[in-house]
């Protein structure tokens, strides 16, 4: 193995004992051993296994956070305040992510000829707003009674497009934008064309609407919530240096 790859992977490998062998830690760290082994080949030779590693990394950060959210949407009768409970939750974190990408997005500073200036910054803003799509895109699943496979069935672009096409067309347009430009363009590529990245952010809003509660209940910020999603950035932000190299 290569000296580069080598001192990548004792970096990902000190981030993931950092985690506390986490879900997520071990799962981006399978990610760069995988390329540490094929010596980074690049992104279209190896696309297909990158997309499947980031999105099981992906689908494992969240899951774990409103898992228990969604069986209290799933199956029991609720009162509409008591949804509206849930719901409120579920819209506020969602829109945390948006603004933690935000704030991300700014850092990269739009330029006069249109683009952003920094590919890091943008790469990351992508990330984390794509977190905040498929937080509010489970939970909009549930309420229209599709079942969402455990953490031990992992999901793929596949099953959230099929599942939408059944319910939403209109929504299908969206999750296909987000999908494409927050996803692809923005996290793997690094595409930094201001239009672009604005148009995978507009989507991502459309998607986070839909599950607005009739009337909103006010939920504060928690530490713990704030912390985990710290946490996210701060693994998106190793992957994004890791990924700069490569493509």
């Amino acid at each position: 193995m290569p000296l580069k790859s080598k001192t990548r992977l004792t970096f990902f490998l000190a981030i993931t004992l950092f985690a506390g062998i986490s879900a997520a830690g071990l799962r981006l760290l399978s990610i760069n051993i995988y390329y540490a082994g094929t010596g980074f080949k690049g992104f279209n030779q190896n696309k297909k296994y990158l997309d499947f590693s980031i999105y099981f990394y992906y689908i494992t950060i969240w899951h774990r956070h409103n898992h228990a959210n969604h069986s209290r949407l799933m199956g029991v009768e609720m009162t509409r305040e008591e949804q509206d409970s849930v719901l409120s939750v579920e819209y506020a974190e969602s829109n945390r992510y948006m603004d933690n990408a935000k704030e991300t997005l700014r850092k990269a500073e739009k330029q006069d000829d249109g683009y952003y200036r920094d590919d890091k910054y943008v790469r990351t803003a992508c990330g984390t707003a794509y977190l905040g799509v498929l937080r509010a895109l489970e939970t909009w699943l549930v309420l229209k009674g599709i079942e969402i496979p455990d953490k031990k069935k992992r999901k793929s672009i596949e099953f959230y497009e099929y599942s939408v096409a059944q319910i939403d067309k209109k929504m299908l347009s969206h999750l296909k934008a987000a999908y494409s430009v927050l996803h692809l363009d923005g996290y793997y590529r690094g595409v930094t064309r201001v239009k672009i990245i604005e148009g995978g952010f507009d989507a991502a809003y459309e998607i986070i609407d839909k599950i607005k509660p009739e009337n909103p209940v006010d939920v504060p910020e928690t530490r713990g919530g704030k912390a985990k999603r710290a946490w996210n950035a701060l693994l998106i932000s190793a992957a994004v240096m890791f990924m700069r190299n490569r493509f």
